[in-house]
């Protein structure tokens, strides 16, 4: 990985903006493995001494290649534009987020559009493995998926197999 400090800030707030370009950069786990090739932009603010924000855009395309344990072997590539917003507070150990752009699936065979669903971004406690509420759309080719966390340990997943609005 290849990082270039674009602009660092102390004052009023502490900022800056790293362009970071990845070249076969791996992370495995005993059941999961990612590699990534591409670039981003992270812009990041810690406008207090317990908040910090973060947006991060692909610049042109990245490519992550994931396999995991349950047997997904894919190539996901974040086209350009794709952002995360991210604002993390350590004081209420939370993690609340919003994605949105376009991914192109090797295995799903075409592009898919996702969107944040208007007040309901992804939130995490610190000591949960996974998101506890929030929703995230999926717009495929044919129809769309909304998944909703109901809990750390319960998602629910609509279905509109037609993109027919049911």
């Amino acid at each position: 990985m290849v990082m270039n400090l674009m602009q660092v800030s102390a004052a009023p707030v502490p900022s800056g903006t790293v362009q970071a370009v990845f070249t076969q950069m791996a992370y495995a786990t005993p059941m999961h493995s990612m590699t990534y090739d591409g670039s981003i932009t992270l812009e990041y603010t810690n406008p207090s001494t317990s908040v910090e924000t973060s947006k991060t855009t692909a610049t042109g395309s990245v490519s992550i290649a994931v396999s995991t344990h349950a047997g997904l072997v894919d190539t996901r590539t974040l086209l350009d534009g794709f952002v995360r917003d991210a604002t993390h507070d350590s004081t209420a150990g939370t993690a609340v987020s919003t994605a949105s752009g376009l991914v192109q699936s090797a295995a799903a065979g075409g592009v898919d559009q996702v969107n944040p669903v208007t007040g309901t971004p992804i939130t995490q406690y610190d000591a949960d493995t996974f998101p506890r509420s929030g929703a995230l759309q999926v717009k495929g080719m044919k129809g769309a998926l909304l998944m909703t966390a109901i809990s750390a340990t319960d998602v629910r997943l609509d279905l509109d197999a037609d993109g027919n609005g049911t």
